[in-house]
């Protein structure tokens, strides 16, 4: 597997935060599958979740259709290391008819040492004959807690009914914390090959 790098999209950008990062091109037919590694997100509000949503470029609402489930592993940092678990977050999952931004952590603190990183893959989004598929992970520290989220999904499942979901190209993606705006971070997208 070869990365090749596509784009940097880096906050503060001029010194400001800014409410969301969007990546308006270079998603197209070029790779299977692109990657999208997020570096020591950090938001202004504490508590909020990291989310993400895509578009056609004709749908420019940034409300396709998402189905997912959600896993969550996690430890307390804390001498004795005695708390700690996996579990299904099934309030993070969508069913196709939500059309809402798809929570790719729990909420993510916004004291100095807090943040997230972790990684994102969009399978073949040009496709315009199956639905896309998307795989993350993300490490984040909130308080006093270490987690770990695993995220995975289809977008465009316009209904249950096989054959009658949306395959139309994926061609734009935005990452945002749930509320404020993002502090610090580096998104860097990969084409894979």
């Amino acid at each position: 597997m070869t990365l090749t790098l596509v784009s940097t999209h880096t906050v503060p950008v001029e010194g400001a935060t800014v409410a969301a990062i969007e990546i308006l091109t270079g998603i197209d037919a070029t790779y299977d599958e692109y990657q999208f590694h997020f570096y020591n997100m950090h938001p202004v509000t504490n508590g909020t979740d990291w989310q993400f949503q895509v578009d056609t470029g004709t749908n420019t609402n940034w409300d396709m259709y998402i189905t997912s489930s959600a896993f969550n592993a996690w430890h307390l940092e804390e001498a004795t290391g005695s708390s700690a678990s996996s579990e299904y977050q099934q309030g993070d999952d969508q069913q196709n008819a939500d059309r809402a931004y798809q929570n790719l952590t729990g909420t993510v603190g916004s004291d100095a040492p807090e943040g997230l990183s972790g990684v994102m893959s969009l399978f073949a989004p040009a496709s315009d004959a199956f639905l896309k598929h998307w795989i993350s992970r993300c490490a984040q520290r909130e308080e006093d807690y270490i987690r770990d989220h695993i995220r995975s999904g289809m977008i465009g499942t316009a209904a249950y009914d096989a054959g009658s979901g949306e395959t139309t190209a994926i061609t734009r993606i935005r990452f945002r914390f749930e509320s404020g705006n993002i502090a610090t971070g580096v998104i860097k997208m990969f084409g894979v090959k």
